[in-house]
């Protein structure tokens, strides 16, 4: 009988309540699909829409890129889209093509010699600037650029001396050939040393004069060849560019590892500085029997932070004046030079320092005035960005008084201190 009851008082609770209230809430088949239907066409608007911001963007982005392109050519027309001066140039192009740096050196030096004077060593100690060096590069456009270098040493000079001035036409990573006109330091020789003592073979072969040079590089190998027209000058010939030069050199880099070696030649290295200044106290440059010829090897290895240098460079004929001068004693001897030195390059506090061993030598070189023997021990050590520290202990000695020479020795220790810029 409960049962029943039980039964009889739910199913008119459930006949009365309508449970399934929510049920009726619900949309019909026709407006779900049209609540489909109105989702995708908002989907496609936001498609389209999302479309049309890509384009524009797309746009912008090509537009951009030919601004950077125009502004680029007018930099390099030398315009640069800013107010031209006299020369119909803009001062913001040329200053970008301007390269400036330099150096100067200020140094202490100590000489002491072991017997009487060594006529081609200072005496004594000193306190100088060495050196004050100025160089300004300029690329005029995409094939010219200009580079001059004004220096001023400690040898008597009492103002800066035009030591570079070239005009090169070419890129060499372009086209392999470029030609190079003006004032520079001949490519007789490589003269690299560490140390603060010049070697000895700069001292005998370095050549600077107003020449044309024309080069070509390719895979590592360049050959070269100039024309100059030195001082020295054959007696009745009459001054003209017959003086010349070449030279072969390859460069190899792999990793950590550089290796490179060249082989030069000069018809007349009776030009270079050493040479030329020794003739010209008691001959005349204008007054030569003949040209004297020279050829030179240098290498170069590099392994990581160590390096090793070799170079040597040889007369090939005796350097002699017109028969009729007298004084000049070195017509019948062929100088040579040569050089070795092994340096290190290490951190030092996080700076880059560096030390190094070098030796020179020479031989029938005593009328230009070459010592017989010079060995320097050499250490830098960039205390600040650009400002470095340097030390050196050399020795000359020189050649024997039986050979023209004093016999003697003499030491020097110097403290330099350079800044680049």
């Amino acid at each position: 009988m409960t049962k029943k009851i039980t039964v009889w008082v739910s199913g008119a609770l459930f006949g009365t309540i309508p449970l399934p209230c929510m049920a009726a809430e619900l949309p019909t088949v026709a407006e779900m699909w049209n609540i489909v239907l109105q989702q995708q066409q908002q989907m496609e608007q936001m498609h389209r829409q999302y479309q049309e911001v890509m384009v524009e963007q797309q746009l912008q982005l090509e537009l951009l890129k030919q601004q950077i392109a125009q502004a680029t050519l007018l930099m390099d027309q030398g315009q640069g889209g800013n107010t031209a001066t006299s020369s119909g140039t803009s001062a913001t192009g040329w200053t970008n093509r301007l390269t400036i740096g330099g150096q100067v050196r200020v140094q202490a030096s100590s000489t002491e010699h072991n017997g009487t004077s060594m006529s081609t060593l200072e005496h004594g100690s000193n306190i100088k600037v060495r050196l004050v060096e100025l160089d300004v590069d300029a690329k005029i456009n995409k094939w010219v650029k200009a580079s001059t270098q004004l220096k001023y040493e400690h040898d008597g000079a009492t103002a800066f001396n035009v030591d570079q001035a070239t005009i090169t036409v070419g890129d060499s990573e372009r086209y392999p050939m470029t030609l190079t006109v003006g004032k520079m330091t001949l490519p007789f020789g490589s003269y690299a040393s560490s140390a603060i003592a010049d070697p000895l073979t700069k001292e005998l072969g370095e050549i600077v004069d107003a020449a044309a040079l024309v080069a070509v590089k390719m895979r590592g190998f360049t050959a070269d060849f100039y024309l100059f027209n030195g001082p020295s000058q054959k007696q009745g010939d009459e001054n003209s560019i017959d003086q010349w030069g070449g030279d072969l050199s390859y460069r190899y880099e792999r990793g950590v590892f550089t290796a490179e070696v060249a082989l030069h030649y000069v018809n007349s290295v009776e030009n270079a500085g050493g040479i030329s200044t020794a003739i010209a106290k008691v001959d005349s440059m204008t007054d030569m029997e003949n040209y004297s010829a020279a050829w030179g090897l240098h290498g170069a290895l590099t392994w990581q932070d160590t390096t090793l240098l070799g170079e040597y460079v040889q007369l090939m004929d005796a350097i002699s004046s017109s028969t009729g001068s007298t004084g000049w004693n070195n017509s019948q001897l062929k100088p040579s030079a040569w050089h070795g030195e092994i340096s290190y390059t290490l951190p030092i506090g996080g700076k880059a320092s560096n030390i190094a061993l070098s030796y020179s030598g020479s031989d029938g070189a005593q009328a230009v005035g070459l010592m017989a023997q010079r060995v320097a021990l050499h250490a830098s050590v960039e205390v600040i960005e650009n400002t470095a520290v340097q030390m050196e202990w050399s020795r000359d000695h020189d050649y024997d008084s039986s050979e023209g020479g004093s016999g003697n020795s003499a030491d020097t220790t110097t403290l330099r201190l350079r800044v680049k810029f």
